[in-house]
């Protein structure tokens, strides 16, 4: 990764672990970007094992977004 785009699983793991409210929509967003941006990149060779890690975290973080919603 570059100095200006995080590491995507590191900034999904703080996502995940989060448990304050407020702060935890915002890691939702840095992780959801920083995934998509990594998908982005890895276009080029669909078969990478990565794109299965990428789809899986994706899908974590959309239904921890849902379950956030549902709470608010």
């Amino acid at each position: 990764m570059t100095e200006d785009k995080p590491d995507w699983k590191a900034v999904y793991k703080a996502a995940m672990i989060e448990r304050d409210g407020i702060k935890l929509r915002q890691r939702i967003k840095e992780a959801l970007t920083a995934i998509l941006e990594r998908v982005e990149e890895t276009r080029a060779n669909p078969s990478d094992p990565e794109r299965q890690m990428l789809s899986d975290a994706l899908q974590s973080l959309l239904l921890l977004q849902q379950l956030h919603e549902r709470k608010r």
